[in-house]
């Protein structure tokens, strides 16, 4: 997705995939949260901008469960762990 669109949307949460692995989660986004484009963006402003790895995208076979855990976890902190 293009920052232009990424802003017209304003969306609540944003995932970033990453595929540097996942040590490079922090690094991906930061990237996101220094933008200064993004700055207006809900989810930039109540910091709610969560890494996926790129495995948990396109594993699906092995990493189905990892993948919804992390978007579960993302939209639905509350329910962490469940």
């Amino acid at each position: 997705m293009d920052a232009e669109t990424l802003i017209t949307l304003n969306p609540d949460v944003i995932f970033v995939v990453n595929a540097k692995g996942l040590l490079a989660n922090d690094a991906a986004i930061e990237k996101v949260y220094n933008n200064k484009a993004f700055k207006n963006i809900r989810a930039v402003k109540n910091k709610r901008v969560y890494p996926i790895p790129l495995i948990f995208m396109y594993a699906s076979g092995t990493r189905t469960m990892d993948g919804i855990k992390t978007f579960r976890d993302g939209l639905y902190p509350e329910m962490k762990g469940w």
